[in-house]
């Protein structure tokens, strides 16, 4: 793209999905206006990840178990298979509660396994 400049690629940083490429061919002459617009204003542009009151991300997985493998089923089952989760769990004891267990679905409301 004739606007990559040191502010563009700050900007991407925080805007990943900004495009301008069908602007730029149908238009080449905005490539300087752009690329000036955008050194002045990426001075502006923070990070959201180092502003000092982000919140820090927990990486810590240890509080997380993951299953595969689990039978793929409707919605109705799946509240079967998660208190059957829950009934495992507690035998291990391993206390864990209805609302903490998390499905994927796919697109026909079933679960992925």
């Amino acid at each position: 793209m004739d606007i990559d400049c040191e502010g563009w690629s700050k900007i991407l940083k925080v805007f990943p999905e900004m495009e301008f490429s069908k602007e730029l061919e149908e238009k080449p002459e905005l490539a300087s206006y752009l690329r000036n617009a955008i050194n002045t204003k990426a001075q502006d542009v923070e990070e959201p990840e180092e502003l000092k009151e982000c919140p820090k991300l927990d990486n810590d997985f240890s509080k997380f178990i993951i299953l595969n493998g689990l039978p793929k089923c409707d919605e109705k089952k799946a509240s079967k298979l998660t208190a059957l989760l829950v009934k495992l769990f507690s035998k291990r004891n391993f206390i864990i509660t209805e609302d903490a267990i998390e499905m994927s679905w796919d697109a026909e409301k079933n679960t992925t396994g």
